[in-house]
């Protein structure tokens, strides 16, 4: 039934309020990632993810790390399964490298904390300091969007072929959506999104190299499997070195050209492992050839397991 396996980790934006509880009331060995999450943040991991409210969630300094826990949870869910036992690459949208790295083994579970820890709280606070916000394009093409877009705003996220996202300032995002708007493009959609601060471009620099210098500490190994990386579409061969996490918060995610990577790579099974199906959507819209699955509850475990 299942075919070459790669593991998917969602990025900000699938939190809800109480994601990965049912798979973490099924199994005692989840509680491990709240303990160790609460530990390191310094607060009660399992208390906000469950308890919260979605305005709090929606938090990037809270977001983040609720995100990578739940990921781990409907990972340490899928392994206790044994749905993991032949899988062979991992990889994640954005904020979920991490949660992808620690599968691969590069990072292990506190050492993912810590980094979460940091990265959130920098790029929050980055987000007061200089103000900038995200807007999804839908339904033009790259050099469409590249014509329309001035110099305080720029492509941060390649989803799908049909979906691109532009970061910038608030006042080069605002013109940028109106020069799309005057582009005659049936069906085009110019959504902004809930977002602080231009993630994934050069207006990330500043809060990228304070956040290197937060990760120096903290041990990197060698990886376990294979991780495609955001930054360059492709399988990254030998050692992940910690400034790779610098060029995941400047460089833009080009995740659909990865999904078209791992295709040609061999891989036909798709699982996403975590809160939500924004994963599974984009690869369904990228390619037609392939299986998609999710975990992020029961109900979503049970029907692999069922398969």
């Amino acid at each position: 039934m299942f075919g070459k396996k790669i593991l998917m980790f969602p990025g900000q934006g699938s939190q809800y309020v109480g994601m990965g509880r049912d798979l973490a009331d099924n199994f005692p060995a989840c509680e491990k990632v709240y303990e160790c999450g609460s530990d390191i943040l310094g607060y009660d991991l399992k208390s906000l993810i469950n308890d919260s409210d979605e305005t709090k969630l929606m938090n990037t300094e809270f977001a983040q790390p609720a995100i990578f826990a739940a990921s781990l949870i409907s990972l340490e869910a899928a392994r206790q399964s044994g749905l993991l036992e032949d899988y062979h690459a991992a990889c994640g949208h954005s904020l979920g490298e991490y949660a992808a790295l620690v599968c691969c083994g590069v990072l292990d579970m506190e050492n993912g904390f810590k980094a979460i820890k940091s990265r959130a709280q920098i790029m929050a606070k980055a987000g007061e300091e200089t103000p900038g916000g995200m807007t999804a394009v839908i339904g033009a093409t790259e050099e469409q969007i590249l014509s329309a877009i001035g110099d305080n705003a720029t492509i941060a996220n390649y989803n799908s072929p049909t979906q691109i996202v532009i970061a910038g300032t608030l006042d080069g995002l605002e013109k940028a959506e109106k020069s799309l708007g005057g582009l005659e493009i049936k069906r085009l959609k110019v959504i902004r999104l809930k977002t602080s601060a231009a993630f994934h471009t050069e207006f990330m620099r500043p809060a990228a190299k304070e956040f290197l210098d937060e990760i120096e500490p903290l041990t990197f190994n060698s990886a376990k499997a294979d991780f495609y990386a955001n930054v360059y579409a492709d399988l990254m061969i030998g050692a992940i070195p910690r400034e790779y996490l610098f060029a995941n918060m400047v460089c833009p995610v080009k995740f659909a050209q990865q999904i078209d990577k791992m295709r040609q790579d061999g891989y036909d099974t798709f699982i996403e492992i975590g809160p939500g199906k924004v994963l599974s959507g984009l690869v369904k819209k990228t390619l037609d050839d392939v299986q998609v699955f999710n975990i992020e509850d029961m109900e979503s475990l049970n029907k692999i397991k069922e398969l």
